[in-house]
């Protein structure tokens, strides 16, 4: 007797639903969590896939990207340990060039730092002109803070990182607002015009970028290597934006060197970390040069 049942054809992932390319990453839930029972790992599976129905749900735009991508974002959620949970913030999901990444809010990256016990503690502060800050460097190295909460405080200067490790040391450094807004400049949906955490939660993302620029000089050990895996692939996306600006400011120097010798123009450069000198009552410090020079406090233009 012929066999009259048709066989349904296999779908290709670009063919999926924004559902059914979200359900190819539920095994990368249960693999990055095999110390949790089945139970628990299915009920945080069935909580972080609905949040991310939700998020695809309210920008269309994200389900546009790349279909791989989108199942490795996903996945990278499993793969951190951390939530897409809208209120609490700790993780995006960024479009970056036809490709959607998983990316760490501030709070997100200093869980997964306290969690893996990297440092006993880990924070980041924005300072304003009103602020009471001050720097001092040598053999007493120490950073001074008092904001002033109950009061004015005036236009947004800048901001710092400071750790407290294992064996008692306190590292810290400083970051200045233009530092902050070059960084913001980078971001492809900054540029496209469209709402980002930029926009929502400004304080937020200058938090977490300059807390990125402070897990660079943190210990990495203790960290497991699937959570470092996933922070690698948030490292490219802020490596790849990094190159893409630095390649308009080339594109941008050259037409303007058309007029001037060679010889005569320095090319700028990024310090990842500025060198670190007394910075009086104040005042924060500003990267010129390669050079660290002071600039006062006053309100941004």
């Amino acid at each position: 007797m012929e066999n009259t049942l048709q066989k349904k054809p296999i779908k290709s992932l670009a063919q999926m639903s924004i559902r059914e390319k979200i359900n190819r990453a539920k095994d990368k839930f249960f693999a990055a969590n095999q110390s949790l029972s089945e139970k628990e790992v299915l009920e945080m599976w069935e909580r972080e896939s609905g949040y991310a129905l939700q998020i695809f749900h309210n920008n269309e735009y994200l389900g546009k990207m790349d279909p791989v991508s989108i199942v490795t974002a996903i996945a990278n959620v499993a793969l951190t340990g951390l939530t897409l949970n809208p209120e609490l913030r700790l993780a995006y999901l960024i479009p970056r060039k036809g490709k959607l990444y998983f990316n760490s809010s501030y709070q997100g990256k200093r869980e997964i730092l306290m969690r893996a016990g990297v440092v006993k503690d880990v924070w980041a502060n924005l300072v304003f002109e009103n602020d009471e800050f001050s720097v001092e460097d040598g053999t007493n190295r120490q950073l001074i803070h008092r904001p002033r909460f109950f009061g004015e405080r005036g236009n947004l200067m800048g901001g710092y990182w400071m750790a407290v490790l294992k064996n008692g040391e306190k590292p810290f450094g400083v970051m200045p607002l233009s530092r902050i807004n070059e960084i913001k400049a980078r971001s492809e949906s900054v540029k496209s015009g469209s709402f980002t955490p930029w926009d929502s939660d400004f304080e937020e993302m200058a938090k977490k970028t300059i807390l990125n620029w402070g897990f660079k000089s943190l210990p990495k050990t203790g960290i497991p290597g699937n959570i470092l895996k996933a922070m690698e692939v948030e490292s490219e996306l802020e490596k790849e934006e990094l190159n893409d600006w630095k390649a308009r400011q080339q594109s941008d120097h050259d037409s303007f060197m058309d007029e001037i010798f060679m010889d005569e123009i320095e090319d700028a450069h990024i310090v990842d970390e500025p060198k670190r000198n007394p910075v009086p009552q104040g005042r924060i410090p500003k990267q010129e040069g390669g050079n660290q020079v002071e600039e006062k406090a006053t309100p941004e233009a």
